[in-house]
């Protein structure tokens, strides 16, 4: 049995016993995916199409991206939030038609004509446009994405938490004996677009470690779980 503490040795991975998890945090850039793949589509369809009405259906669908994105990332919307906006978006849209039919107020009618001839027959962008905005957040994507991986990543291990910084590799080491891990899911549309949530590792004699935006986490935590379970059972015995 390895001590605390201390790295498993080649012959302990030769018999598989090291079993791990690396976790990364990743920056909040990456929930502008849904944009990226909108801009592409958008693209194609400017490029292919000499419609435009197509272009501009494009443009509308390229800003409706763009907002639902922008709320992600500014706001964050926890269950009740989420479903109270969700409800709100319906119930005003359902309002605005029970005037139209029963008062003869129509409002809903005057928006759609307000944003057809003024806004969405005016969002004729070129298919260079999207494509610059698709490559833009690509880059910024994968920097992100790839810089985290190489600089700030955590490793669960049988016997240790092992967090890896820098351009020098700098280690830093905390035990897994009495390690709590918390998990939180603080952003409905940010945990239905990549799964993701917040990871807290609770270490004895230590501040909290606090990982935003994780990827599966459920998946992560059943599997740390499962490794710091082993590792008990195994100091245990």
């Amino acid at each position: 049995m390895t001590e605390t503490g201390k790295p498993l040795t080649p012959s302990d991975v030769t018999k598989g016993k090291l079993e791990k998890c690396t976790i990364v945090s990743y920056p909040k850039v990456v929930f502008f995916y849904p944009l990226l793949f909108a801009s592409i589509v958008c693209g194609i369809v400017v490029q292919i199409s000499q419609d435009p009405g197509k272009a501009n259906m494009a443009g509308s669908i390229f800003m409706f991206c763009f907002l639902f994105n922008m709320m992600v990332i500014s706001f964050d919307f926890p269950g009740v939030r989420a479903l109270v906006l969700v409800f709100g978006i319906i119930a005003f849209f359902l309002g605005l038609a029970l005037l139209d039919i029963k008062a003869g107020i129509q409002i809903l009618p005057f928006i759609t004509e307000f944003y057809k001839h003024h806004i969405h027959s005016k969002l004729d962008c070129s298919a260079v446009f999207y494509y610059c905005i698709s490559a833009i957040l690509f880059v910024m994507i994968s920097c992100g994405i790839l810089g985290n991986w190489l600089w700030d990543r955590w490793t669960i291990e049988p016997n240790r938490l092992v967090h890896r910084k820098g351009l020098l590799g700098e280690l830093k080491e905390y035990p897994v004996i009495d390690l709590q891990i918390d998990k939180k899911i603080e952003d409905v549309f940010e945990h239905v677009l990549l799964l993701s949530g917040t990871m807290i590792f609770k270490v004895p004699n230590a501040p909290d470690i606090t990982l935003e935006n994780v990827p599966n986490i459920n998946k992560k935590e059943r599997r740390i779980q499962g490794i710091v379970r082993k590792f008990a059972v195994t100091r245990g015995e």
